[in-house]
């Protein structure tokens, strides 16, 4: 086994071009890549997008419209893209920019669902 101190000794002399072009080398032998960690961060930031987007017009309309349709048919959108997910799943088309437009599109019915049921408190 390799003296492990004496490795990060010669790492900590690269400069940072040379440790990105390391990165890339050990990327393309060991085919993994450092990007898997953005694309997590970039579903979860989707997810929660639509309640900065659309957040206040969910209330105005769940305060004009009947609730129980609001909610069905919110519902709806989220089968509706979930059977649409595993539609490409099962077909291989499945990619990481189908996996952020489907976060972004349950986050949307997500924020008119859970704006629609919450009950304000009565005193």
């Amino acid at each position: 086994m390799a003296d492990l101190q004496k490795i990060v000794d010669e790492l900590s002399t690269l400069t940072v071009l040379e440790a990105a072009e390391l990165t890339k080398l050990l990327e393309d032998k060991w085919g993994v890549s450092a990007a898997a960690p953005v694309a997590v961060a970039a579903a979860a930031l989707l997810q929660r997008l639509p309640w900065l987007l659309f957040g206040l017009y969910a209330g105005a309309i769940a305060d004009r419209v009947d609730r129980k349709v609001l909610v069905i048919l919110a519902d709806s959108a989220r089968v509706a893209v979930v059977a649409l997910l595993c539609v490409v799943i099962l077909t291989g088309w499945i990619d990481i920019a189908v996996i952020l437009v489907v976060m972004f599109l349950l986050g949307t019915a997500e924020v008119f669902a859970d704006t629609t049921t919450v009950r304000p408190v009565r005193r």
